[in-house]
């Protein structure tokens, strides 16, 4: 199961172990049953976090012009205003070709899985179908990958748009090594790798379990005001419990 971020507690992290093998997917299948069930069907029936997150939702910003009694206020421009002693607002024009990054936890606890499906698994699905949702539209789709411990990003893969990328990217995600740790994850770490990695403000999609040592609120909410950001959580059955 995966969920859209709302809890912001951290769990304590299963002792699942960390050199479990990475998991076993054919990736050209694998997207190719999911855009003839999943994305063919929400195609056509997008609604809510999903839309918001496909229509580009960037803003830059375009014009000045004269305040009108039905604008929003949040948008006047009070510089302008105090220099010409009338009320102006700031206008602006959607970004059509918002960029997307994947930041993806690949950690030992979320190589567990209590049944024959690991949260490995299930990220290489929630990532398949944002990807193509995302590229379908002419959306570019980066990855970056953490594979546990104290450190930052160990992977990034540019964006692209096109099918032959997304597979790269899936391939990255399913065969991408398990590492040995002594320590937990640091996922505050990985969260401010992300922010110092990327300049240009972009949709950045964070798939995790989010079991980690303390501290990654911070870092999440942080990179949320510069970015569209939507965060997804990843559990095992046995978590929900």
């Amino acid at each position: 199961m995966w969920t859209f971020l709302r809890s912001r507690k951290a769990a304590a992290e299963p002792s699942a172990p960390e050199s479990q093998p990475a998991a076993r997917v054919d990736v050209a299948r694998l997207l190719h049953q999911l855009e003839w069930t999943v994305l063919r069907r929400l195609d056509g029936q997008l609604q809510g976090d999903y839309r918001q997150l496909l229509r580009g939702n960037g803003l830059e910003f375009a014009d000045l012009r004269e305040y009108q009694p039905q604008d929003d206020v949040r948008h006047i421009d009070w510089l302008a205003t105090a220099r010409t002693q009338t009320l102006y607002v700031r206008t602006y024009q959607e970004e059509r070709d918002m960029t997307a990054w994947l930041v993806v936890d690949l950690s030992g606890s979320v190589r567990f899985g209590s049944g024959e499906r690991s949260k490995h698994d299930l990220a290489l699905e929630v990532c398949a179908v944002l990807a193509r949702l995302l590229t379908r539209r002419g959306n570019p789709v980066g990855l970056m990958l953490h594979r546990g411990g104290q450190r930052g990003i160990d992977r990034m893969v540019p964006p692209g748009s096109s099918r032959r990328h997304v597979l790269r990217l899936l391939h990255e995600m399913a065969h991408a090594p398990a590492v040995e740790v002594s320590e937990g994850t640091d996922f505050g770490a990985v969260l401010r790798d992300v922010a110092g990695r990327i300049q240009r403000r972009c949709t950045v999609l964070v798939v995790s379990d989010f079991i980690s040592a303390p501290g990654w609120e911070r870092p999440l909410s942080q990179l949320s005001q510069r970015h569209d950001l939507v965060a997804i959580r990843l559990r095992d059955p046995i978590e929900q419990a």
